[in-house]
């Protein structure tokens, strides 16, 4: 079952499903907003962990292996908070911060309270501007010309999406805080992020791999490419 990250979709999926096709049955879908997907009222991650394990009801017939990226992680973990782990059977985590803003119990998220705020009245009034300083906040590391063209992407995607629901889920994502939950997963899971240290604080990096439970994990810390 393989969960997208914010304003994506389930088309990041498809070269992977393609792999993993003639071994597993491989699930994805557009959630709430994004792209093929309508939205009612103003969806958060609550929402989309119940959209999750209403889809694993309909479409499984054993336990999956969640895959979330980003957003999708997020839901992932969302998920275990209402469900539990007892309806899946793995999770794969990539690219993930279990706490977005930072506070004096978390220096390495992405927001201070000053930028959350800052950025939240951004977006209201400038969607695009709000969107191009996320990314630039969300990828330090990666060099102009990477970023430039993850941008132009991204802007020319954005008529797939649901505007309102973006910024309902954005001000979910960086409230949420999913510290707890990661002690509390009971099925083998493995970690990807990336490698660079601007992009993803050593000291994150050190909470995730010391915080699971020992028996459960398999870390993997690699650069990977903004695509």
């Amino acid at each position: 079952m393989m969960l997208h990250g914010w304003k994506a979709s389930s088309d990041v999926y498809l070269k992977v499903s393609e792999l993993l096709s003639d071994r597993y049955t491989c699930i994805s879908y557009d959630c709430r907003g994004h792209k093929r997907s309508g939205v009612t009222g103003a969806p958060d991650l609550s929402v989309l962990a119940e959209d999750l394990n209403e889809v694993i009801g309909k479409l499984c017939t054993g336990k999956p292996v969640l895959i979330g990226w980003s957003m999708g992680g997020l839901t992932a973990l969302e998920y275990i908070r209402k469900y539990g782990c007892e309806g899946i059977s793995g999770l794969i985590l990539v690219d993930v911060a279990p706490k977005m803003r930072k506070d004096e119990t978390w220096p390495c998220g992405t927001y201070s309270d000053d930028e959350f705020y800052a950025d939240q009245q951004v977006m209201q009034e400038i969607f695009f501007a709000f969107l191009r300083q996320y990314y630039i906040r969300q990828g330090p590391g990666y060099a102009e010309k990477t970023l430039q063209e993850q941008w132009e992407r991204v802007r020319t995607r954005s008529m797939d999406f649901d505007l309102e629901a973006m910024k309902s889920l954005w001000i979910s994502l960086s409230n949420g805080d999913y510290r707890v939950e990661l002690k509390n997963i009971t099925v083998p899971t493995e970690i990807f992020a990336a490698k660079n240290k601007r992009a993803v604080p050593q000291k994150r990096r050190h909470f995730i791999k010391h915080t699971l439970p020992q028996t459960q994990k398999s870390c993997c810390f690699r650069m990977r490419p903004m695509n």
